[in-house]
């Protein structure tokens, strides 16, 4: 095999054109062209060149070495081969993340408060009036804060009670106005948290006695303390209903 037709084999290895190897090495086609045809004979500078372009040694290039045997990658696989690492390091860095931040939904709350990601506050209201299971329904509870309209998710349940969410928490406290029929003013229930970042699961009942015109609250609670442990919480209170202002809250100061 002569030094041209090695050339041409190492460069259909490749897969190139000689356009393309010409480019490469900064000549022309035509210059390409009369070395693989052994008319003339790449420089020094050219040989340098096309050592680099084909992976292989110049002696190589000169004495031969079955070109078809020749440690030659071409470019296309290459670069699919680094496409291919590429989306996997992309792939494995996705699932890596969302394995972490599934972990610290599950166990964030228990080390450090600050740091939960779930929801902020949860829990259930009910409502009784003279024993009898009130029917909460869409509607029936709104938020005293309009900041919190868009987080506040509530979810009515058909019990008649209703599931309470709110995902995030960078304020005071949490307020919410139930709205009972054939009550002249409106029960405000209150989940007063005095840390901005607190965590909160609690189990909320409200028991309005029309007879004596009043309503009484219950709430049994869990909330998160700076140490990320869980704090049992547990009030009562009952109130006139001509009271403008029943409030019911807790929380850690």
């Amino acid at each position: 095999m002569t030094v041209g037709e090695r050339l041409q084999q190492y460069r259909k290895n490749l897969g190139l054109s000689q356009e393309e190897l010409g480019q490469r090495l900064l000549v022309s086609r035509q210059t390409v062209s009369q070395w693989e045809t052994d008319q003339t004979m790449p420089t020094l500078e050219n040989m340098m060149r096309l050592k680099e372009v084909f992976g292989v040694s110049i002696d190589t290039l000169l004495c031969g070495e079955s070109a078809s045997e020749a440690p030659v990658k071409t470019p296309r696989k290459a670069r699919k081969k680094t496409l291919l690492i590429f989306l996997s390091i992309l792939v494995g860095a996705a699932l890596l993340i969302g394995l972490l931040i599934n972990l610290c939904i599950l166990f964030l709350p228990q080390l450090y408060y600050r740091c939960y990601l779930g929801d902020r506050v949860t829990g259930t209201v009910s409502v009784t009036v003279d024993g009898e299971v009130y029917p909460l329904k869409s509607g029936s509870i709104s938020s005293t804060d309009s900041y919190l309209l868009k987080k506040a998710r509530v979810n009515y349940q058909l019990n008649g009670s209703a599931r309470i969410r709110i995902r995030g928490g960078d304020k005071a406290s949490y307020g919410f106005l139930l709205y009972i029929d054939g009550v002249e003013q409106p029960i405000r229930i209150g989940t007063f948290h005095y840390n901005w970042w607190a965590v909160t699961q609690f189990d909320l009942t409200a028991s309005v006695d029309t007879s004596t015109d009043t309503v009484t609250f219950r709430c049994t609670a869990n909330v998160i303390d700076n140490d990320g442990e869980w704090i049992p919480v547990e009030d009562s209170a009952t109130v006139p209903l001509s009271d403008p202002e029943i409030c019911f809250g807790f929380g850690l100061s």
